[in-house]
């Protein structure tokens, strides 16, 4: 598709919750979803969910307001079929009966690594920090803004990347060393799982069903070779400035990581959130 089409289609078409998306049978995936809570609610989301395959969780947060209390669902490992996604659905619905504050809590993708790239993870780490803007644009879900306090949980990669001589023998257990099991940056390592952690949490399904399909594909990309290593190395190489749309590069991610335009307008529909039409289709020129 040209870049007009592409623009025409993502203000023209609908795009709904769906039934399942374009990630492969076998690969696990499952959500930390973050909350504040008042008092009540606290105690209630407790008792709700104190007999269901969901875990809740208490969330330290050093933000955390008075009187509302860190709260953290966690759900088993689903896997992309009908079944899964009209439980989650539900699961959407019935947070969204809770009176939640979402100002400084995130969302946590967790997917399995079934090809070990946790063992040897610089290419991907690369790769997905070069295109962090389009990433951060994407993870703000319905919201205007990044959430508060995202410098200190799903801080940019870049941070941690520029703490290790690439050119260093040892840099793949630096690499390792700086990004396994750490909370505080978007992306980070756990045995066979990679933990994506956007920055503004949410209830909202669609959201949810959209994120895995993203940051699944992100995953899986690194085994096709659609990926330009040497344009990355020289995105890395210039401030990466999340705060401005860039849609270019974009489109550029979407037609990486999908090869389904379905996919790549979703994708493009979510970064384009909160502009209108009009805004939207003034970047044909």
């Amino acid at each position: 598709m040209t870049k007009k089409e592409i623009l025409e289609s993502v203000v023209s078409q609908k795009f709904p919750y769906r039934k399942t998306i374009n990630i492969p049978k076998n690969i696990g995936f499952g959500y930390e979803i973050e909350m504040g809570l008042g008092l009540i609610d606290h105690a209630k989301i407790y008792n709700d969910f104190s007999k269901s395959k969901y875990e809740v969780a208490p969330e330290s947060n050093m933000y955390n307001k008075t009187h509302i209390l860190g709260t953290e669902i966690v759900t088993p490992v689903f896997y992309n079929n009908e079944k899964s996604w009209k439980e989650l659905k539900k699961l959407s619905d019935k947070l969204k009966t809770y009176k939640a504050n979402f100002d400084y809590y995130s969302f946590q993708v967790n997917v399995d690594d079934n090809n070990g790239i946790y063992q040897n993870p610089l290419k991907f780490i690369k790769f997905f920090t070069a295109y962090e803007d389009i990433i951060y644009t994407i993870s703000k879900g319905y919201d205007k803004d990044l959430r508060k306090g995202i410098d200190i949980y799903a801080h940019s990669c870049l941070h941690g990347l520029n703490n290790i001589d690439l050119n260093d023998p040892k840099s793949i257990y630096m690499l390792n060393l700086q990004f396994y099991r750490n909370k505080f940056y978007a992306l980070s390592l756990k045995n066979k799982i990679i933990e994506f952690r956007t920055p503004n949490s949410t209830f909202d399904a669609w959201l949810w069903q959209n994120y895995a399909n993203i940051f699944t594909n992100l995953l899986l990309s690194i085994q096709d070779d659609k990926i330009d290593y040497d344009k990355i190395d020289k995105y890395l190489k210039n401030p990466i400035d999340r705060n401005v749309l860039n849609i270019d590069k974009a489109i550029e991610l979407s037609n990486i990581i999908f090869s389904s335009d379905t996919d790549k307008l979703y994708l493009l529909k979510q970064y384009l959130y909160g502009i209108s039409n009009n805004q939207i289709l003034s970047l044909i020129a």
